[in-house]
This record gives C-alpha cells, structure tokens and sequence, in this order.
C-alpha cells in the first residue's frame, strides 16, 4: 500500500504556526474570488439583467401594439370613400366675341361612406375645377359638412367662371360639340377629418381628379354623361400643373389689357388729353409688371416640377429649392386672381412648418423670397419721372405716319406763276398728324422730272426738320 507523499506546503496558523494539518491526499485547495477582480454577480450582472429586460419590455410593448392595431382594423375595418359625378348641368356657356368665355355650371358629386365605425367632416378650403383641353373653364368649392358612416350624400357644387378662350380651343370645342363626344376634368380638392368615434383624427388633403364625356354642353339641354373615371391621391404634382395652365390664361388676358390700355393712352396723347393720359398711365406700369412677374413664377413651377422627387423625398426644404418655393408662398399672398397658388401653398406649410410659410409671406429677415418678385408684387406708387418715360415710349412706339398722298395742285402751280411746260411738277404731299402739333401738315416741293431736287418753298418743311 503506497503511502502518501510528504506534502509541499504546511498549512500555518493565525500565529504562523504549523498545528494545523494538511489538506488530504489529491484534495485541491479552495478558491476564493474577491470583488476587485469581476467576480460573482457584481454592478456589471446587474446591468447586463437590467438590459435584457428592458429589451423583453420593447419587444413586449412592439408585440403588444401590433396585436391592438391589429385587432382595432378588424373591428372597424376601414374602407376608402368613393366618388362620382353622377350630373352634370349647364346653366351658362356663353362665347363673347372677343374669345372670352362665360360659363356656369351646376355638377352634383355622389360621395359614398362604406365605413360602419367611421365619419368624415369636410371642411373649409376645398377647390372645384372643371377644365378643358388644360383650360379652366369654371371654379368653385364643396360646403363643409359631416358625413356620418354607412352613408351615400349628393353634394351640389355651383361653379362659374369667365376665362379667356382662344380660337384654337375654341374650334376644338366646336368640333367635339357636333361629334358628341366633349372630354372634361373636373378636378376636386378637399380637407377632410376622419372621425372614429368623438376622437378627430389628422386632417388630411384627398385630391380627386374625374375625367368625363359629355354629350353637349348646351344649357337648354340635358348633359349625359358618356363615361367616367375618377383616380385618387395627394396629388402635388397635379396642382402644379394645374397652376401653369392658369398662368397661362392669366398672362393671356394681362397682355390684351395692356395693349389696350397703350391704344387708348395713345389716343389721348393725339388729341391732347396729356393730363388724362397721365393720371392713367399707372396703372399700365402695374400691369406690365404684373405680367413680368407671372413670367417669374411660371419659370418657378417648371423648376419644382423638375426637382419633383426633391420634394416629394425630403422633410425639411432643399437648398436649390428653397428660393423657388418661399416665392410661390409669397406670390399666393399677393395674387389675389391666381386661386392655384393656395392649395400650393396650403401643401407647403403643412410639409415644411407654418413658421417656413409665414416667413415667406410676411418677409421675415432672412427670407429667401426672389427680389424681382418683391419688386413687381409689392404696389409703391409710380414717380413722376416713370409717368413721363412711359408716355415719351408710348408716344415713339405707337406713332405711324400716313402712306403719303401724292397730288398735283394746280392752284398753287398757278399762284407761283409756273409753268407745267417748264419740265416742273407740283406735289401736295400729306405727312399726317405731328404729335407737338394736332393739325394736318402739308408739304409743297418742286421737283424735276429726273427725281432731282430743285427747291423746297414751303417753310412747313422746316417743323418737320426739327
């Protein structure tokens, strides 16, 4: 039997004494862990616990809200309203003369609440359109009420409008009359408020876009609707559009009033109504500017349109945006005949923040609204000096002298004593109304029959000269 090794150590008392006896043979001798070196369940075990249940707790929570909303849409189940022209009439829809076009329509929309849970309040704001070939023909807007759920209401929308209407339109117009087949949009833009019991939800802008063919648009006669087809959604893009092709229009009219308004100022400066003239040339310097600052804000639309995805990606304004976007803001305020721009600007601030909108309206230091627009929007009273330019340019520009008469006057041949036989002729020659001068001015000269110029006797010749 072997005997056990003599052990390496002693075990040693308190007083380093060696009473105690060693551990047994192969024992091996305890470990104990303190503190400073990690072990044993110290701050670090209670973080790591702490940790994983506040992770259990999200996953919890995530489940638990997934289970609810989960439960909530089966229990309400949320359906989208649907819309439709279901008539359309024609009270007015006369063509002037001069290509303008008058017209007032009377389109009731059906709008059905499928929901069993569910209401929707319209509410102020709303926009109407009825467009042809890019053309607004009549604008108007929706009543605000509240449509409880399980409900199908006929909303009646009066529209009218009086738009300038160009012959091209116009003949298009004609032709789809005598073929029977008239394609029109009506575009519809509304707030609306989903209700769920007494709690209001967010209000949200529902864009609506019907395209339709009538049969005539007679008002003496029923409209039948051939077709119909309605699309749905935030359309942004649409307003834009739908802004340009009232821009158009818009510069279109502007430009006949300003020509008009330089004819008839001409004329009061031939006749020598200087002071009239004066007094009414203002209001052509407001119109022209008018006109360079819808040429400004047409250029801003196109360029939004172009950086669309900008837009349509980033919540806070992009930089090469933002001078685009604060001007059309600017000019919503200013424009009191572009209805367009509100929804436009409606949808800006609700996107970037009223305080982005604000600052733009109101110009705020810091603002990035384009000076030219400030310049040509913002009415400063005319100088004097301008009056007088503009009078001096339009005085230049519209003066056309007559096609000169040329006649043989033999009383005054004969009062010169000359002789026709003398291989000299006579001219009266009418020039026409000199502007310094409202008298007709008559020009006598003898001339060769070889075209060269002897003399000129009448000292008339001599105002003309100057």
């Amino acid at each position: 039997m072997d005997t056990a090794p003599k052990p390496k150590y002693v075990m040693l008392s308190d007083n380093h004494q060696g009473s105690l006896r060693p551990p047994p043979y192969r024992r091996h001798v305890p470990r104990y862990h303190s503190k400073a070196h990690g072990g044993g369940g110290g701050c670090a075990g209670c973080c790591l616990k702490c940790i994983c249940c506040c992770y259990c707790f999200l996953l919890f929570l995530i489940f638990s809200l997934f289970g609810l909303a989960y439960v909530l849409f089966s229990y309400y189940n949320p359906q989208i309203p649907s819309y439709k022209v279901s008539s359309f009439n024609v009270r007015v829809f006369d063509v002037k003369p001069d290509f303008s076009l008058y017209t007032e329509f009377i389109v009731i929309v059906t709008a059905d609440n499928p929901n069993q849970n569910i209401d929707f309040v319209y509410g102020k704001g709303s926009y109407v359109s009825v467009l042809y070939n890019q053309s607004v023909l009549c604008t108007g807007d929706i009543p605000n009420f509240r449509q409880p759920s399980k409900n199908v209401t006929d909303i009646s929308i009066s529209l009218t409008g009086k738009s300038e209407f160009g012959s091209g339109p116009q003949e298009a117009l004609m032709q789809n009359r005598h073929s029977g087949r008239i394609p029109l949009l009506v575009v519809v833009k509304v707030p609306v408020t989903i209700v769920i019991g007494r709690l209001s939800l967010k209000k949200v802008n529902v864009f609506v876009n019907c395209s339709l063919i009538v049969d005539n648009l007679s008002p003496d006669k029923k409209v039948g609707i051939l077709s119909t087809n309605s699309t749905y959604g935030a359309a942004f893009k649409k307003l834009i559009e739908q802004a340009l092709c009232r821009l158009k229009m818009l510069k279109k009219k502007r430009y006949s009033i300003a020509r008009q308004l330089r004819e008839d100022l001409f004329e009061l400066i031939s006749n020598g109504y200087q002071q009239i003239a004066f007094n009414r040339v203002e209001q052509l310097v407001r119109d022209e500017s008018l006109m360079e600052a819808y040429d400004l804000i047409e250029n801003f639309c196109e360029f939004i349109l172009v950086k669309f995805s900008h837009v349509r990606k980033n919540k806070t304004c992009p930089d090469d945006l933002m001078e685009a976007i604060s001007s059309l803001i600017f000019a919503s305020a200013r424009c009191g005949d572009f209805p367009e721009l509100k929804p436009v600007r409606k949808f800006f601030e609700e996107l970037y923040g009223q305080r982005f909108a604000m600052a733009a309206v109101e110009l705020h230091p810091g603002n990035l609204v384009n000076p030219q627009i400030k310049e040509k929007l913002v009415m400063k009273a005319v100088s004097d000096d301008e009056k007088q330019r503009l009078m001096n340019e339009i005085a230049r520009d519209c003066f056309h002298p007559a096609i000169l008469a040329l006649e043989y006057c033999p009383d005054w041949y004969q009062e010169h004593g000359l002789d026709r036989t003398n291989d000299r002729l006579s001219y009266e020659v009418t020039i026409g109304y000199l502007i310094d001068r409202q008298q007709p001015c008559y020009v006598h000269s003898e001339c060769r029959t070889d075209d060269h110029v002897d003399s000129i006797r009448s000292p008339t010749i001599n105002r003309l000269e100057l």
